[in-house]
């Protein structure tokens, strides 16, 4: 853990919760069964955070999936959280009622440990 991993990640915490608002991740867990063929889908798993307000996406060059106009970008502070978003189709974001796939997790950090995560949203 480097130096400012914790003063950093603490700020940001402070900050979104402050003037974030209130975002519901949901996980949908599931494995493969190999002596059935099939997927096995168990419940899922809900975690509400607060965000920071969304915001335009404005890389204009990514090196992930391609850029739509409509995508836009949340931060998420790290501290405390019991998971890390991935962008697969098991991992959603509920905000203001609309649902989003989650395109791309940038970690945003001063060290070691990341601060927070930006999370490219699409509906």
């Amino acid at each position: 853990m480097a130096l400012l991993d914790g003063p950093i990640s603490q700020v940001a915490l402070t900050l979104i919760n402050l003037v974030g608002t209130p975002a519901t991740f949901t996980k949908r867990n599931s494995s493969y069964d190999f002596s059935s063929g099939q997927e096995v889908v168990t419940p899922q798993t809900t975690m509400t955070r607060n965000v920071s307000p969304p915001d335009s996406w404005v890389e204009r060059t990514v090196y992930g999936p391609a850029v739509r106009t409509s995508d836009f970008r949340v931060i998420l502070p790290a501290l405390g959280l019991d998971f890390i978003p991935q962008p697969d189709e098991l991992h959603r974001l509920a905000l203001g009622g609309d649902q989003y796939a989650i395109i791309e997790v940038l970690p945003i950090s001063a060290g070691d440990s990341p601060a927070a995560y930006q999370l490219r949203l699409r509906k």
